[in-house]
């Protein structure tokens, strides 16, 4: 629930405004830039806004949905939602900082967000119409800043549950996304949303969802990867390229994205790990168990270096 101290009169929001006034030179301009680029959007495409700021009652077309900055597009036939790549989901070839459209947010406490595969969001699922509107997000706004006035998802005041359900119904208002593990159903509903752009996907392509091999070569990587081992880039290679066992495989990897980013089970996770390290070829020096211990804090070190990146 949001604080009742913000909400009366506004004070609290007032208050905080004023903080925001004082703040650097720098975190000023980052700020007044966010919101003139938001502006200049609104003349190039036709935003639907997503929540309504509880004080200045004033529309609010940017969610920061866990670090993905989020809009939502009117195109006529249908309203698609566009998201900005963190690089942090393990989709190696896809740009960060760019945008890319999807297909909602499935139901549940995972929230998955529906996409397809490498290949289909660089291709912006053969859509040239979800392409130019990708290429104005990406000329157009570039330096989403988080801040209290213009950009919803990650403070206290604009992200009760009661905004972040809001969210999430304005986003899939029209559409029905499917939870990550429902391909029928997602591929049902991206098929209806390309059908609304006269687009038809070539090949029913499932998501990006790496499996455990049945038969893993070593515990350093799968046969099925190009050069048999992932080595991670950026923040989470900080952490995970120290593995006991060499770099992390693409699919551990995957196991610790989903805990953290997309909040699913530990202990389905530490299953599902367990079973993947059983049939694996460990060093006979590494025990399975030591190495399910290891991973918690791989967990824990990523999502602290990813709360550090996006602060």
């Amino acid at each position: 629930m949001r604080a009742k101290e913000f909400l009366s009169e506004g004070s609290g929001y007032h208050h905080r405004a004023e903080i925001e006034k004082r703040q650097s030179p720098e975190r000023t301009a980052q700020i007044e830039r966010n919101n003139s680029q938001i502006q200049a959007l609104l003349s190039k495409l036709k935003l639907v806004p997503l929540l309504q700021h509880p004080v200045t009652k004033k529309p609010i077309y940017v969610y920061d949905n866990d670090g993905r900055y989020t809009v939502l597009v009117d195109i006529g036939s249908i309203r698609f939602p566009f998201y900005r790549s963190t690089g942090l989901g393990g989709k190696a070839t896809v740009e960060p900082d760019k945008w890319y459209p999807f297909f909602g947010i499935g139901p549940g406490s995972a929230g998955w967000m529906n996409k397809g595969s490498e290949k289909e969001i660089n291709n912006y699922y053969g859509s040239s119409q979800l392409k130019s509107i990708a290429d104005i997000l990406n000329s157009t706004y570039t330096n989403p800043t988080r801040n209290f006035d213009t950009v919803a998802g990650w403070n206290g005041l604009l992200n009760s549950p009661e905004d972040e359900a809001q969210f999430v119904n304005t986003i899939n208002q029209g559409i029905s996304p499917a939870t990550r593990d429902d391909d029928k159903g997602y591929l049902k509903n991206k098929a209806n949303m390309l059908a609304k752009l006269n687009v038809k996907p070539v090949e029913p392509i499932k998501k990006d969802e790496p499996k455990a091999p049945t038969q893993p070569t070593s515990a350093y990587g799968d046969k099925s990867l190009p050069d048999g081992k992932f080595m991670l880039g950026g923040i989470a290679g900080q952490v995970m390229n120290n593995s006991p066992v060499g770099p992390i495989t693409k699919y551990m990897f995957d196991l610790i994205r989903r805990e953290v980013d997309e909040k699913q089970s530990s202990i389905a996770i530490g299953r599902e790990l367990t079973k993947y390290l059983d049939s694996a070829k460990l060093p006979t020096n590494i025990k399975v168990n030591d190495l399910v211990r290891k991973f918690g804090s791989y967990s824990s070190d990523y999502k602290r270096l990813k709360d550090k990146n996006a602060s």
